[in-house]
């Protein structure tokens, strides 16, 4: 009940915005499938360093058709989080900034 009324003020308040599509009804044979990888397990307090896409389309994963973005290195990234997703600070040298990074085009 609670997750109906949340979803239904999301829906409310970002109506008009930028997301605003996000929220209606999905009637196509096309899906994106995303991996996102965060410096640790708990979802409130671990910082995203990698975002991952690729388009799914009828039974074909589109993977011609991805996108993958690493973020710059967070001050949280430790040996343990490493561990987790594989992912060095060295690996994130090149780094976007999360807004720089969502602002890009989704795919090649």
């Amino acid at each position: 009940m609670l997750k109906a009324l949340r979803r239904a003020a999301d829906r409310r308040r970002q109506a008009h915005g930028d997301y605003g599509w996000l929220f209606a009804p999905y009637t196509g044979d096309e899906m994106v499938a995303i991996d996102c990888e965060t410096t640790g397990l708990d979802t409130r307090q671990a910082e995203l360093v990698s975002l991952a896409a690729v388009r799914i389309r009828g039974d074909r994963v589109l993977t011609s058709d991805s996108l993958d973005l690493r973020l710059a290195r967070p001050a949280s990234l430790s040996g343990d989080s490493i561990r987790i997703h594989g992912l060095r600070g060295i690996d994130l040298a090149e780094g976007a900034g999360i807004d720089e990074a969502l602002a890009r085009p989704c795919c090649k």
